[in-house]
Protein backbone atom coordinates (compact mmCIF):
# COMPACT_ATOMS: atom_id res chain seq x y z
CA UNK A 1 0.00 0.00 0.00
CA UNK A 2 1.27 3.43 -0.91
CA UNK A 3 -0.04 6.49 0.86
CA UNK A 4 0.64 10.06 -0.08
CA UNK A 5 -0.06 13.13 2.01
CA UNK A 6 -2.77 15.33 0.49
CA UNK A 7 -1.80 18.70 1.90
CA UNK A 8 -4.78 20.48 0.31
CA UNK A 9 -7.30 17.84 1.37
CA UNK A 10 -10.16 16.57 -0.77
CA UNK A 11 -11.48 18.24 -3.89
CA UNK A 12 -14.87 18.34 -2.12
CA UNK A 13 -13.40 20.47 0.69
CA UNK A 14 -11.71 22.75 -1.81
CA UNK A 15 -14.98 23.36 -3.68
CA UNK A 16 -16.89 24.00 -0.44
CA UNK A 17 -14.17 26.41 0.74
CA UNK A 18 -14.28 28.29 -2.60
CA UNK A 19 -18.00 28.87 -2.03
CA UNK A 20 -19.66 31.52 -4.18
CA UNK A 21 -16.30 32.80 -5.41
CA UNK A 22 -15.47 29.49 -7.08
CA UNK A 23 -12.01 28.56 -8.25
CA UNK A 24 -12.02 29.68 -11.87
CA UNK A 25 -12.62 28.01 -15.18
CA UNK A 26 -8.93 27.54 -15.98
CA UNK A 27 -8.25 25.69 -12.73
CA UNK A 28 -11.44 23.64 -13.13
CA UNK A 29 -10.50 22.55 -16.65
CA UNK A 30 -6.98 21.63 -15.52
CA UNK A 31 -8.25 19.49 -12.64
CA UNK A 32 -10.98 17.86 -14.72
CA UNK A 33 -8.56 16.96 -17.53
CA UNK A 34 -6.14 15.35 -15.08
CA UNK A 35 -8.93 13.35 -13.43
CA UNK A 36 -10.10 12.13 -16.86
CA UNK A 37 -6.55 11.14 -17.81
CA UNK A 38 -6.19 9.25 -14.53
CA UNK A 39 -9.47 7.42 -15.04
CA UNK A 40 -8.48 6.57 -18.63
CA UNK A 41 -5.28 4.97 -17.32
CA UNK A 42 -7.18 3.03 -14.66
CA UNK A 43 -9.64 1.73 -17.28
CA UNK A 44 -6.82 0.81 -19.69
CA UNK A 45 -5.37 -1.33 -16.90
CA UNK A 46 -8.72 -3.13 -16.72
CA UNK A 47 -9.98 -1.69 -13.43
CA UNK A 48 -13.19 0.09 -12.53
CA UNK A 49 -13.04 2.47 -9.53
CA UNK A 50 -16.78 2.17 -8.62
CA UNK A 51 -16.67 4.92 -5.97
CA UNK A 52 -15.35 8.03 -7.71
CA UNK A 53 -16.53 11.20 -5.98
CA UNK A 54 -15.18 14.61 -5.01
CA UNK A 55 -14.30 13.10 -1.62
CA UNK A 56 -12.06 10.51 -3.28
CA UNK A 57 -10.00 13.00 -5.25
CA UNK A 58 -7.20 14.51 -3.19
CA UNK A 59 -5.09 17.60 -3.84
CA UNK A 60 -1.38 17.63 -3.10
CA UNK A 61 0.72 20.68 -2.17
CA UNK A 62 0.66 21.86 -5.81
CA UNK A 63 -3.10 21.28 -6.17
CA UNK A 64 -2.47 18.27 -8.41
CA UNK A 65 -5.41 15.84 -8.19
CA UNK A 66 -4.79 12.30 -6.93
CA UNK A 67 -7.47 9.64 -7.32
CA UNK A 68 -7.79 7.62 -4.14
CA UNK A 69 -9.91 5.11 -2.23
CA UNK A 70 -9.71 2.05 -4.43
CA UNK A 71 -11.38 -0.11 -1.78
CA UNK A 72 -14.32 -0.92 -4.08
CA UNK A 73 -12.35 -1.17 -7.33
CA UNK A 74 -12.80 -4.31 -9.41
CA UNK A 75 -10.83 -5.85 -12.26
CA UNK A 76 -13.42 -8.35 -13.38
CA UNK A 77 -16.02 -6.62 -15.56
CA UNK A 78 -18.62 -9.17 -14.43
CA UNK A 79 -18.78 -7.37 -11.07
CA UNK A 80 -20.04 -4.10 -12.58
CA UNK A 81 -23.75 -4.81 -12.02
CA UNK A 82 -23.53 -4.88 -8.24
CA UNK A 83 -23.95 -1.42 -6.67
CA UNK A 84 -21.00 -0.39 -4.56
CA UNK A 85 -20.09 3.13 -3.59
CA UNK A 86 -21.39 6.09 -1.67
CA UNK A 87 -25.14 5.61 -1.43
CA UNK A 88 -25.92 9.33 -1.12
CA UNK A 89 -24.50 9.84 -4.63
CA UNK A 90 -26.76 7.18 -6.11
CA UNK A 91 -29.28 8.71 -8.55
CA UNK A 92 -32.92 8.49 -7.47
CA UNK A 93 -33.93 6.58 -10.62
CA UNK A 94 -31.51 3.79 -9.64
CA UNK A 95 -32.95 3.58 -6.11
Amino acid sequence: MIQEYAKNRELFDYIVYAGDIGFGETFGKKIFKKILNGMKTIHELGYCHKDLSLSNIFLDENYEPKIGDFGEAVKNKNDLNKFIGTRRFKPPEVI
